[in-house]
């Protein structure tokens, strides 16, 4: 499978033009959107973008998306939201986790992070693909290229599920690919220098990465 990944498109025409640029040069299967999809006034806009791709569409929400983004997708039938949601794709199985708060030099999956992480079980046992807008803490989450941003309770669900894959994004100036023990993290943010990650992953196979430059 052939799997278009980006994040932090922020409402943006010229973003969404280019990503459909993309989705069709690359032949993509399908497009995965770690969050950030709107602006904090392009709501409606945004989904009608993404309700216009060629391929099926997993997303989550990011700190500027609202909650009633996900109300908007009945009558939009390429678009499937992940959050705390398991889908069969192909053999491979994707989740997600909607939302982000920033706090300063920090972020978490919400507010009462830990409570949540502790909340949600198992899950996430056996998901090939974790999509979520942070990076789980330490791993692609510099600001400044100095401070560690990143959510530790996304680290937590990583390590705990022994996740093969996880796409994310929200630092727009570190769009790259690292591990967290066995788990491959891609930060596809396109907020900066980036268009995103082509990812080809079969079952029982690794995932293979390109990082797509500007």
């Amino acid at each position: 499978m052939r799997i278009y990944a980006v994040a932090d498109i922020h409402g943006r025409s010229h973003r969404f033009d280019m990503i459909r640029r993309r989705v069709a040069d690359l032949n993509a299967d399908l497009l995965v959107v770690a969050g950030d999809v709107a602006g904090w006034f392009s709501a409606n806009r945004s989904m009608e973008e993404l309700s216009r791709m060629p391929v099926p569409v997993l997303a989550v929400r990011g700190n500027s998306d609202g909650r009633r983004m996900e109300q908007t997708v009945f009558h939009r039938k390429n678009i499937s939201w992940l959050h705390l949601n398991r889908m069969n794709v192909e053999g491979l199985v994707f989740s997600g986790i909607s939302g982000t708060f920033l706090l300063p030099f920090d972020s978490r999956l919400c507010l009462a992070e830990q409570r949540m992480v502790a909340g949600v079980g198992n899950q996430f046992t056996g998901v090939s693909v974790l999509v979520a807008h942070p990076p789980p803490r330490g791993v692609l989450d510099r600001v400044f290229g100095r401070w560690h941003a990143g959510s530790a309770g996304l680290r937590q669900i990583i390590t705990e599920n022994r996740i093969p894959l996880v796409i994310c994004g929200h630092l727009h100036e570190m769009p790259g690919v690292a591990r967290l023990e066995e788990t491959l993290v891609v930060n596809c943010s396109i907020g900066g220098k980036g268009q995103g990650a082509l990812i080809q992953y079969e079952p029982g196979m690794s995932p293979q990465v390109e990082m797509l430059p500007v």
